[in-house]
């Protein structure tokens, strides 16, 4: 014995009106090329601070006290220094360039390239 209970519908609202957007295929391909090629950009700067992490543990945990390959000990450090220092400059540099690109890598920018949006 089936019990057959039924709620009262007040009112029905509908939200199904949607934008259509035509683009070519070559357009979309271009637009989305640049966004992806823009988010790797805004994320580099992990790359670069592993680098920089990187040689900075070799850097603490290393005791530069005698030659290897032919090269002295000095100079090991040395080249360390050096490329800790330029890592430090690129990380500087791939910070920046993140924040200046973080805007658009946002999804909303994407549909707004794609819809023309001026």
């Amino acid at each position: 014995m089936a019990i057959n209970k039924s709620i009262p519908l007040g009112k029905v609202c509908s939200n199904t009106e949607t934008d259509m957007i035509e683009i070519t295929d070559d357009k979309l391909r271009n637009i989305l090329s640049t966004f992806i090629q823009d988010l790797k950009k805004v994320q580099l700067w992990l790359v670069a601070l592993t680098l920089v992490l990187t040689i900075l543990l070799a850097i603490l945990t290393a005791d530069f006290n005698k030659d290897f390959i032919g090269i002295s000990r000095t100079t090991w450090s040395a080249i360390f220094y050096v490329s800790l220092a330029i890592s430090i400059g690129w990380l500087i540099r791939t910070v920046i360039d993140s924040y200046k690109l973080s805007d658009q890598t946002k999804i909303d920018y994407l549909v707004s390239k794609i819809r023309n949006d001026k």
